[in-house]
């Protein structure tokens, strides 16, 4: 937590200095639920077998646009923790942990994923328009749970990569409103896929709040173990600018 402070703190000193034009903290609420698969060792478990596998997740962003500078950095992190509780209809034998069919078991996913992005503003407050496009790396860290009893089984999967990054927002200044539409996409890493659409108001000239939906697609080609995991959902966030 006093990492977080001092990283708050040097760019609130960064943006005195006048080194930053702006700096933006947004962080959501995301009530997300995770469906498809999740493969280990060739043994493969459907998670929509495993009831709905769901959880409020949180999300921080952080913009930071330089004075004079063609680029602009954006940090951002996501932290995925789902679960549910249920009756396992057919027999499990999910890397090496063998659970019999009619037994409670409880599934958890898990993420953590870390985005560094460098953006450029393409388009700039043009007509109520605004539009960036950028590069970046993506780190997942993310893994899967059962478990019954003593006995259990956990698969844990690292991956980064590089990716796209696009957003576009249209502002209604009569209004104080805005609609605007973010993507995450990396077509190295088997069509990774982070999309978000959102409706937004300005409650201030510093604050704002938004609503929207965010669909989250995790499929890391890795040897031998593999994750074809959605989590998607409404999601509700409040935004700082500074």
């Amino acid at each position: 937590m006093n990492k977080i402070y001092l990283s708050l703190f040097t760019i609130a000193s960064l943006a005195q200095g006048e080194a930053l034009k702006e700096v933006e903290i947004n962080i959501d609420a995301w009530q997300g639920e995770s469906t498809h698969s999740f493969q280990a060792v060739g043994d493969k478990i459907d998670l929509g077998e495993m009831g709905n596998i769901e959880g409020t997740s949180p999300s921080i962003a952080i913009d930071m646009k330089a004075i004079d500078k063609p680029l602009n950095l954006k940090l951002q992190y996501t932290k995925i923790d789902n679960d549910d509780t249920t009756i396992a209809t057919s027999n499990i034998n999910y890397n090496d942990a063998v659970i019999f069919a009619g037994q409670k078991i409880k599934t958890t996913y898990k993420a953590d994923i870390y985005d560094m992005i460098l953006y450029g503003d393409i388009v700039e407050n043009k007509k109520g328009w605004d539009w960036d496009l950028g590069l970046g790396v993506r780190y997942v860290d993310n893994s899967f749970e059962i478990r019954e009893c003593s006995r259990h089984s956990t698969t844990d999967i690292s991956d980064i990569f590089p990716m796209l990054y696009t957003k576009v927002e249209y502002g209604f200044t009569a209004v104080d409103a805005y609609l605007k539409g973010e993507l995450i996409y990396s077509p190295i890493n088997t069509q990774h896929i982070d999309g978000k659409v959102a409706l937004g108001y300005d409650i201030s000239d510093n604050f704002d709040i938004e609503a929207g939906y965010r669909l989250l697609k995790i499929k890391p080609d890795i040897t031998k173990i593999k994750s074809d995991v959605v989590t998607k959902g409404a999601y509700l966030g409040l935004g700082y600018t500074f």
